[in-house]
């Protein structure tokens, strides 16, 4: 075993090495290998094995020309640290790093810190089930978009700071072809993950296919969508429907879902306007529910015209306050509306016999009940005057009705008595007079006095 720690660190003008005939197997340590070798183009390891190596930090930080490295033939077994493994490797743009075994690994701070030219990492191969730090890993990696990787097991991390910082363009994406974009405040080792985080799951195959939204009730599709699927998760499900549905409608099958087989397919989704029950409750002043009406409309338009308001009102009632539009907020909304009983001014029109009308009097009724009753009939015959056939209650068909009723004047029978000085009647005279003028004349007086006798 030995060491191969700084063997060419600091070489800052070395372009090239050939290692074909090196042999690593035994190396243990190899700390800054080829740190610093900032003029180092190209470096062909495809012989390099590093199987027995436990510290390999610093290997490659520095070699700031290195535009590619292939470490496909690395065999780590027993590394431990890997910290600043490649940082500052500013130009890398191509960095292949094989089946890497890192059960054993213990730290990874700064790994790939500023490696600024790199786009996409495959590190599928990755355990980091006893790393403890993670700390500025990916750091600066301003041009990275991809890390292919399933989720990380992090529970023995302690140490994460600012490990994504930096990496503005990355965009991580699950096997439902979830993307996540950059946020500078998600930066530790929650993001470690394809699910809301910045890794994106290998080998994904993704499908575009596309919705119409179909409304049966009108010539176009109401929206036309577009969904990205992966053969790990081909279907279009109720719920990714629902979150890109038209405002304002449903499924009419609330079952609905797809399931995509091929790219491009085109499916159809049934939909409808959303209903909204709505209930328009009639009220007299006191409170008193009179009506109750169950209204629909529709959750794009939910308006009940202020017609629809009025036509509702119940049968014998009418409107305190002229109706208005009323839009509704929410199903199941309620409109109070204050209504009163419709009154109606109908005429007792008392004649004589020959249309001599004597009295015209004005009642109230309700429409709901327009009757007026026999007593009301005739506590209004006018005075001196009798009913000519007995009242009975009278109800009105429309306002401004009229009853016509028949009244006599009211006679009274009385008695003209004679009788002499001493008590004696000679004769009585039965006279009819009106109640309303009930004056006996001295000239029925004087043709009254019987044959015979004359007036004292």
């Amino acid at each position: 075993a030995f060491k191969t720690n700084g063997m060419f660190a600091y070489c800052r003008s070395l372009v090239d090495i050939d290692l074909s005939k090196f042999n690593a197997a035994s190396a243990w340590d190899m700390i800054g290998m080829f740190q610093g070798c900032s003029s180092l183009t190209s470096l062909d390891l495809s012989s390099f094995t590093a199987k027995n190596a436990e510290n390999m930090s610093f290997m490659f930080n520095g070699c700031s020309s290195l535009t590619s490295l292939d470490l496909s033939s690395f065999q780590i077994y027993k590394a431990s640290r890997l910290n600043s493994m490649f940082s500052n490797c500013t130009s890398l743009e191509e960095l292949i790093l094989g089946d890497f075994k890192t059960s054993t690994v213990t730290t990874m701070e700064s790994m790939f810190q500023n490696c600024s030219s790199l786009t996409a990492l495959d590190l599928r191969s990755f355990d980091t089930s006893k790393v403890t730090n993670m700390s500025f890993m990916f750091n600066g990696c301003s041009n990275l978009t991809t890390i292919y990787s399933e989720a990380w097991n992090t529970e023995t991390v302690a140490n994460d700071t600012e490990m994504f910082l930096g990496c503005e363009k990355i965009v991580g994406k699950s096997e439902y072809a979830i993307q996540t974009p950059y946020d500078e405040t998600k930066v530790t080792k929650e993001m470690a993950t394809p699910n809301g985080g910045y890794f994106t799951v290998p080998d994904l195959v993704e499908w575009n296919a596309t919705v119409h939204y179909i409304d049966d009730t009108e010539p176009q599709p109401i929206k036309i969508q577009t969904f990205i699927v992966t053969d790990k998760h081909p279907e279009i499900t109720t719920e990714k429907l629902n979150e890109f549905m038209p405002d304002g409608y449903e499924l009419v099958d609330d079952q609905t879902s797809f399931t995509v087989t091929e790219n491009d397919q085109v499916f159809e989704a049934k939909i409808r306007k959303i209903q909204w029950n709505l209930t328009l409750e009639y009220q007299t002043a006191d409170g008193t529910v009179i009506k109750e009406e169950q209204i629909q409309v529709t959750q794009l338009n939910p308006v009940v015209s202020a017609q629809t308001i009025t036509e509702k009102v119940p049968t014998g009632y009418e409107l305190v306050d002229p109706a208005s539009d009323w839009t509704a907020t929410s199903n199941g909304d309620k409109k109070i509306i204050q209504v009163r009983a419709i009154e109606w001014t109908v005429n007792l029109e008392y004649q004589t016999v020959d249309g001599d009308v004597i009295k015209e009097e004005q009642i109230q009724v309700i429409q709901l009940n327009p009757v007026v009753s026999a007593q009301t009939i005739t506590e209004k015959v006018p005075t001196g005057y009798e009913l000519v056939d007995a009242a009975s209650d009278w109800t009105a068909t429309s306002n401004g009705d009229k009853k016509i009723i028949q009244v006599r004047a009211i006679e009274w029978a009385v008695s003209l008595e004679y009788q002499t000085a001493d008590g004696d009647v000679v004769k009585e005279e039965q006279i009819q007079v009106m109640q309303l003028n009930p004056v006996v004349t001295a000239q029925m007086i004087t043709d009254g006095v019987p044959a015979g006798y004359e007036l004292v």
